[in-house]
């Protein structure tokens, strides 16, 4: 069994994940982490409205490849939180 978290960007899914994962002693994949490094990387900040360009951005490029990732991880993984944005939403 896998738990996925998906909210909105600054909603809480990373921190709820996190106490879910402790709780549950489940393996955490905190995935909107990486479109927070990819934005530090591209001299983004990671609040408020630069976070949220940041994120629009690499949701056309990175967002398509990221949620199949996100897929794999799901249904070939057991004992998971996975935490994604809107991945959860797209597994098939």
């Amino acid at each position: 069994m896998n738990i996925i978290v998906s909210s909105w960007p600054g909603a809480g899914s990373s921190t709820l994940a996190m106490i879910l994962a402790k709780e549950l002693k489940l393996r955490l994949f905190l995935g909107t982490e990486t479109f927070r490094l990819i934005g530090r990387k591209l001299n983004y900040e990671n609040t408020g409205k630069e976070r949220i360009e940041a994120d629009q951005y690499l949701e056309k490029y990175w967002g398509p490849l990221y949620d199949k990732y996100v897929e794999y991880i799901a249904l070939n993984n057991n004992g998971l939180i996975i935490e994604s944005d809107i991945g959860g939403f797209k597994i098939k």
